[in-house]
């Protein structure tokens, strides 16, 4: 399980002066949240690094319902800009994973007193790979567009959309993918990105 270690990292500056959702764009230009998805997820908010970096007020972050931890930035930029807001659970709630398949996908919502920020993607948590051995394929039913994959044992892959070739002949006990799928909403922030990855055991043949 993942999590974000970098919130608490580096010397902090001075705290700025809060910035509100409605304001974020306007002050520091375009806005993009990227949802990341590996079993467990974080969320992160960048902008372009200035002098000052963004403090987020007071927004609330829900994701499939449940409220997450937030991280309101602030911090020193860096070489890569600036320490992210971010939004994370300690461990994920199985009512999040459950109430995926009651909505169709999974809900991000960001609300302060001036805006309401909706992000919605498709499923994060469903991880239904087929095999089919007479194709020596894989097909990754819950995405398009698979960008990279690997196998157990290690083989050389070819990818077609959503398909995994594999040699023909082996026996394949596990899969690993990851994919960009676009977000189905993205209502506030300039740019909205998905990036997901999931596994799945095969059966072993006798």
């Amino acid at each position: 399980m993942r999590k974000l270690a970098l919130f608490f990292v580096g010397a902090c500056a001075a705290e700025p002066p809060s910035t509100s959702l409605a304001d974020l764009q306007a002050t520091y230009g375009d806005v993009t949240i990227e949802v990341v998805a590996r079993e467990q997820v974080n969320i992160q908010l960048f902008v372009t690094a200035t002098d000052e970096c963004p403090y987020l007020g007071d927004a609330v972050a829900t994701f499939n319902g449940e409220r997450m931890h937030v991280s309101r930035g602030g911090y020193d930029t860096t070489a890569n800009g600036c320490y992210p807001i971010a939004f994370w659970f300690d461990q994920l709630p199985d009512r999040v994973r459950n109430r995926e398949g009651t909505l169709s996908g999974s809900q991000l919502q960001l609300v302060d007193d001036s805006a309401t920020w909706s992000i919605n993607t498709s499923r994060l948590f469903a991880s239904r790979f087929e095999i089919d051995t007479a194709a020596s394929q894989i097909i990754w039913r819950d995405v398009d567009e698979i960008s990279t994959a690997r196998v157990s044992p290690a083989a050389q892959l070819e990818i077609t959309g959503n398909v995994i070739t594999y040699p023909a002949g082996r026996s394949i006990d596990w899969v690993e993918a990851r994919a960009h799928p676009a977000a189905t909403r993205c209502d506030g922030p300039s740019v909205c990105i998905v990036d997901l990855q999931s596994d799945h055991d095969f059966p072993v043949a006798p």
